[in-house]
């Protein structure tokens, strides 16, 4: 019975995770649209400007977590794709950084 119970628990967890990278991986895209087609919405880039560090800094905490979660459960479908989702959101802001340093 108690098996069951963590089992549950885990699931809700894998979810959570995903549900999360897809939510960060959509944000990235609001902004990218935002960006490239040069709205000029003052809530838009308030709610931008709020949310950008928080986010960025998110994309890396969920790849840790995915991978942690895939060592402590093996792979599921929900760790896999969050994993690939935060891994290639974390990779697109590093090289970001790295083209604004270069």
């Amino acid at each position: 019975m108690q098996e069951s119970g963590n089992k549950t628990i885990f699931m809700k967890k894998n979810k959570m995770i995903l549900f999360m990278s897809i939510f960060n991986m959509l944000f990235f895209i609001w902004v990218y649209i935002t960006h490239v087609f040069e709205m000029k919405w003052t809530i838009a880039g308030v709610m931008h400007e709020m949310l950008m560090l928080p986010m960025t800094l998110l994309a890396p905490v969920l790849v840790l977590f995915s991978g942690i979660q895939i060592y402590k459960n093996g792979r599921s479908t929900y760790n896999v794709i969050a994993l690939s989702i935060s891994a290639i959101i974390t990779l697109g802001i590093i090289a970001l950084f790295l083209k604004e340093l270069m």
